[in-house]
């Protein structure tokens, strides 16, 4: 399809008027339109003939508010739809996470029209699919988040198991950090809307608090884990200080309008997420903390996929491939993973160092209890000692006075 472009900054615009005033405006053949963090309307149009019925998918299930319209060759308009993640459920033509609208066949060419705004980076993907090919385009678009969702489920389950077994902090933290990371990943395909408040869209509307709670909860993870407070205070403080910026999203996305939210929570994250990996690299490699190894090798995992989701969103680089598109939901899986590696030696390295700090107090005891015994025995032959020489001289005194006594007599 081809697609005209027509950005709504004054806000002044319907489908009828946009349609005329996009008549001078050229067609790109673009099927991923980055609009980045537009804060006003953008109007797509493109023109369509279709002897079947067709699938119009729009793959972000993020967009705030998206208006669909078919227009006839007469300029009518026979079809209109506004939905949104903003908007309940039951707004969407298909019930679907993602969008889907449907276009007739029809022997006459349609104008398709659509109307998109948010309050998060605009990223509008769209793909036409044909009924016949509709269940392997589904499986294919699903498959990755699936996954993702998946493994992350499975490791929450794992460590609430582990975490009632040994009450350890650190399981506790990842289980926090773990959870925020599934509510992410469930938002960005969609499934939260969805599932779990389809009917209170105003949980969606404030998509720097979804955003900024996983990159809280991983800094103070990091904190935790790899013992910055003893390896590198200063730096502890620092991210301390990026903890507190994001805390600083949640007001601000309440009282705000638009993307300041979400341009401050992904701003901050692009900043100490590079920091932390290096912090990790630092205890590694310098501080000889082994667990840190899996750290690393997570957060530069984390680091790509957030790197290229943010630039992204900026729109620095284009979406160009399903691995891009999906950077961020990869790069979590993976880093998810092994953290939970990491955490499982961090747990096995403090067992051991519990059990040769055990180990040297019963040696310290064994040495203790051997010292006392020579120290006792010495203090039993000196006494001896003492014992015969009070004994001998009491002996010899008392042979003195006996003589003597004699001798008087």
């Amino acid at each position: 399809m081809q697609w005209k472009v027509l950005e709504d900054s004054g806000n002044q615009y319907d489908a009828l008027s946009a349609l005329e005033a996009s008549k001078d405006i050229g067609t790109s053949e673009i099927q991923i339109f980055n609009f980045s963090y537009a804060d006003y309307p953008v109007w797509l149009l493109s023109t369509i003939e279709t002897q079947s019925t067709l699938k119009l998918f729009v793959e972000n299930p993020t967009i705030g508010y998206l208006d669909f319209y078919i227009i006839n060759h007469r300029g009518e308009i026979i079809k209109e739809s506004q939905t949104g993640n903003y908007k309940k459920v039951s707004t969407r033509e298909i019930n679907y996470p993602a969008f889907v609208f449907e276009i007739p066949a029809s022997e006459q060419t349609l104008t398709i029209v659509i109307k998109a705004k948010s309050n998060e980076p605009l990223i509008v993907p769209f793909n036409l699919i044909e009924d016949s090919n509709l269940s392997t385009y589904l499986f294919e678009r699903e498959i990755i988040g699936l996954i993702v969702t998946g493994i992350i489920i499975s490791l929450i389950t794992l460590y609430i198991v582990i975490f009632i077994s040994l009450r350890d902090t650190s399981y506790l933290l990842y289980l926090f950090f773990a959870a925020t990371i599934l509510v992410t990943i469930l938002r960005l395909n969609g499934y939260t809307a969805f599932w779990l408040w389809p009917n209170a869209p105003v949980f969606n509307q404030y998509p720097a608090i979804l955003e900024a709670l996983p990159a809280i909860t991983a800094a103070v993870f990091a904190l935790y884990y790899l013992n910055l407070k003893t390896y590198y205070p200063l730096m502890s403080k620092f991210i301390i200080g990026m903890i507190g910026l994001q805390v600083l999203v949640i007001p601000i996305s309440l009282i705000s309008d638009g993307n300041v939210a979400v341009i401050l929570c992904e701003t901050v994250a692009l900043i100490y997420i590079p920091i932390i990996t290096v912090l990790s690299a630092l205890v590694f490699f310098i501080k000889k903390y082994r667990p840190a190894k899996y750290f690393l090798i997570s957060s530069i995992f984390l680091f790509t996929g957030s790197v290229i989701y943010i630039l992204i969103n900026f729109n620095a680089i284009e979406a160009t491939n399903v691995f891009f598109r999906n950077s961020l939901q990869i790069g979590i899986a993976l880093e998810m993973t092994f953290l939970a590696i990491g955490v499982s030696k961090r747990i096995e390295k403090l067992r051991k160092d519990y059990i040769q700090v055990q180990e040297e107090n019963v040696r310290i005891l064994s040495d203790k209890k051997e010292e006392l015994k020579e120290q006792v025995a010495q203090q039993t032959a000196d006494l001896a000692e003492v014992c015969w020489a009070t004994c001998s001289l009491s002996s010899t005194f008392l042979s003195d006075r006996i003589l003597t006594f004699s001798s008087c007599t």
